[in-house]
């Protein structure tokens, strides 16, 4: 009784489906019909045989899918029947062929583009545009001529001769004398000097004595300390008390403690005995290494000034006339009267060089401080 009352109760609704699918039947045949006439006018002998297996593999699909739907709708059994067979032989014949058809893309392109142009052109034949022999030679379409053709990326040229000079049996070949070459601005990593400069700029960049030159000689505002008189404590800061601020910041971000390990207690309980004497004694460290990283500077200026405008009298000059020729305040002025005029300090390079020629005396005051710190310490215990 429920069965009676279920298909009751569906039977009107497949009624319309089964009318609605009747009317798209007709419509389908119809237009297949037309296809067909189509294409007993279409030759296509000369075309992709893969396309061809990928339409006769979508028509049997479609043809054992219907069979298919015919089978259960009559409630028939397909366990081991030979449409699912066929079904899945040729769904993995479909899955296959799209690799392929991918790699055949250019080729069905070149195809395509081809007669869309011989259609255009039977058109133009038709209005008497064209003769009858063109017509032959747009139909014999070799399909091979619409591969990639790798010769085409070479140049053809060959060596041209005189008129006079007969060709000789055995050419060699001749490189052009004018070669177009690209312009490198920066010198190549290989370089000695270039290695040289970028580390003594690297150094010279942490230097205090560089940045007070650039503060004194710069036309930029000069940064002031509100903590007072002489460097302001990030100029002092050491390497520890750098790692101590990265400590203390990553604290606050993650809210989390670390625990000091040996060596930082160590050095956190020296630095409080010694009452900021280590920091005194860090600074002379400090100047020991900006006056190194000036020396190395100014071997590095030197060395690429060489290689830039040679050496000896003809380098000085050179160099002398590049500075006055480049510089935003040069006029002709300048250029005339560069050679007699004298100055203490032709340029902040020979600055530098004169400042760091005051090691040796800095050394001598540095051992004094030290001998007087030593002694107070030992008076002090």
């Amino acid at each position: 009784m429920e069965g009676n009352s279920v298909v009751a109760e569906d039977a009107p609704a497949f009624a319309k489906l089964l009318a609605g699918l009747q009317e798209k039947a007709r419509e389908v045949m119809g237009r297949t019909k037309l296809l067909a006439e189509r294409l007993t006018e279409l030759p296509t002998s000369e075309g992709v045989s893969l396309l061809q297996v990928k339409v006769h593999s979508y028509l049997s699909y479609l043809s054992h899918l219907v069979l298919y739907m015919l089978l259960k709708a009559n409630g028939a059994k397909i366990e081991g029947h030979a449409t699912i067979d066929s079904l899945i032989e040729l769904r993995t014949v479909l899955e296959k062929i799209k690799p392929i058809e991918l790699k055949l893309k250019y080729q069905i392109d070149k195809l395509v583009k081809a007669a869309i142009t011989a259609d255009e052109g039977a058109q133009s034949i038709g209005n008497g545009a064209t003769s009858s022999k063109d017509d032959n030679d747009t139909e014999a379409i070799d399909p091979l001529m619409y591969r990639p053709n790798p010769a085409a990326l070479v140049d053809d040229t060959t060596d041209t001769h005189d008129n006079h000079d007969p060709p000789s049996k055995d050419p060699k070949y001749k490189p052009p004398r004018v070669a177009p070459m690209p312009y490198i601005d920066t010198p190549p990593s290989t370089n000695k000097a270039y290695k040289l400069s970028q580390r003594a700029k690297e150094h010279a960049a942490k230097s205090r004595i560089i940045r007070d030159l650039r503060s004194q000689f710069d036309d930029r505002p000069e940064e002031a300390s509100t903590e007072g008189t002489g460097y302001a404590r990030k100029d002092t800061m050491t390497e520890w008390d750098h790692e101590w601020n990265e400590r203390e910041k990553f604290e606050e971000d993650h809210f989390v403690r670390l625990n000091l390990t040996r060596k930082d207690k160590s050095q956190r309980k020296q630095l409080q005995k010694s009452g900021g004497m280590g920091r005194f004694q860090d600074e002379f460290e400090n100047l020991d290494r900006d006056f190194d990283s000036l020396s190395s500077l100014n071997k590095a200026v030197q060395a690429s000034e060489e290689e830039t405008f040679g050496r000896g009298l003809l380098g000085r000059k050179n160099k002398r006339v590049a500075s006055a020729l480049f510089s935003a305040d040069a006029g002709d002025a300048d250029v005339d009267g560069l050679s007699n005029k004298r100055m203490k300090y032709k340029d902040v390079n020979e600055y530098v060089s004169s400042t760091s020629k005051q090691h040796d005396r800095k050394g001598r005051f540095e051992k004094r401080v030290r001998r007087f710190v030593g002694g107070g310490k030992k008076g002090g215990k």
